[in-house]
Parts: C-alpha cells; structure tokens; sequence
C-alpha cells in the first residue's frame, strides 16, 4: 500500500491530479502495480480528480469498497478492508 500511495502522490505532484487508475501512477514510477498479498491481484484503488482510496481486501477477501472494518484486537483478526489513510 506504501508504494502504490507514493507512486499515486508522485503523479499527482508531476501533474497535477491524480490518474484515472493505480496501474498509471505505477508505470509512471517504474514499477508494477502492487499485488494484494491475500488475492494475488492488482490492489484496489478509487481515484477521483483530487483524492483516491487505496486498500487492500484484507483477510476475508471481501471487497468492500475500501471500507475499512473493526480491528478485533484479541485475535487480530480485521474484517473488511485494509485502507491506506490518506489526508
């Protein structure tokens, strides 16, 4: 998430704005799209003209369209998703 949040802030200062995708910010950086460790694909992103979501499935492989869930600190479990906090 660290990464694709770099490449994400490194465009938009390059430009202006944030791309219409992740894997353009990517390319930009020279490197790939960062991969969600529990799905094997492409992390999430929701970009928007001046702001973006970035996040990750989490554990429950739910899409839950970057809404990030309830720690349960006992047993660390987290559902919902992993999000990146932007500001």
């Amino acid at each position: 998430l660290a990464e694709a949040a770099i490449a994400l802030n490194a465009y938009h200062t390059a430009n202006g704005r944030y791309p219409a995708q992740l894997a353009v910010a990517a390319t930009a950086a020279g490197m790939l799209v960062p991969t969600d460790l529990y799905t094997g694909r492409p992390l999430m992103s929701r970009i928007k003209a001046d702001t973006y979501t970035l996040y990750s499935v989490g554990r429950d492989r739910k899409d839950d369209g970057g809404k990030a869930g309830k720690k349960d600190l006992a047993w660390g479990d987290n559902e919902g998703d992993i999000v990146w906090p932007t500001s």
